[in-house]
């Protein structure tokens, strides 16, 4: 299967549901990124449980305080809805919404070699952490061990996501204090 299929098929978490709110069945979703206004358009979504993946109908979506608000077909009481809590919310790849230049999901740069800018490896993105302030990047350098960088342009020179690689400039004493 090639790139395209590929990217069809994988499922990525656009946010988690939250508690609950009211007494009809709606809860706060957490949405994973910088656009949580995104997450408005949704008519549906997979809800992942124990045994694989489930599709939810979204019958309502809105923002109550600047915080995103679903109703879930089918989850018509706060006792039901409570059921979704710190379940995430994923979609196929081919159904998010194409992001602005210079702007990733997460998904496509994890994997992504990580390498200085005079072109030292250094080693791989592991991980995207979500953090109030900013995104932070979990390397794990060549030789195993692991270090964080924050997703600041002053540290992230350039991505290519169509080499699968990252260019970075970590600040003075990084690499060798972790």
């Amino acid at each position: 299967m090639g790139e395209q299929g590929e990217r069809q098929d994988k499922r990525i978490a656009v946010g988690r549901f939250g508690r609950t709110r009211g007494v009809h069945g709606e809860i706060y979703v957490i949405p994973y990124g910088s656009h949580p206004e995104r997450l408005l358009e949704l008519e549906e979504a997979e809800i992942e449980l124990i045994d694989g993946f489930v599709t939810a109908k979204i019958t309502s979506a809105s923002l109550v305080s600047d915080r995103v608000v679903f109703k879930i077909e089918g989850y018509d009481t706060p006792e039901l809805a409570r059921t979704l809590t710190n379940l995430d919310l994923s979609v196929t790849a081919d159904r998010l919404e194409a992001l602005p230049e210079g702007e990733h999901y997460a998904f496509e740069l994890e994997g992504c070699k990580v390498e200085l800018a005079d072109g030292q490896q250094i080693g791989e993105l592991k991980e995207v952490e979500n953090y109030p302030v900013s995104d932070m990047y979990l390397i794990v350098r060549n030789d195993g061990t692991k270090f964080r960088l924050p997703a600041i342009k002053e540290f992230v020179l350039r991505i290519d996501v169509q080499h699968r690689k990252i260019v970075i400039a970590p600040p003075d004493g990084l690499l060798e204090t972790q």
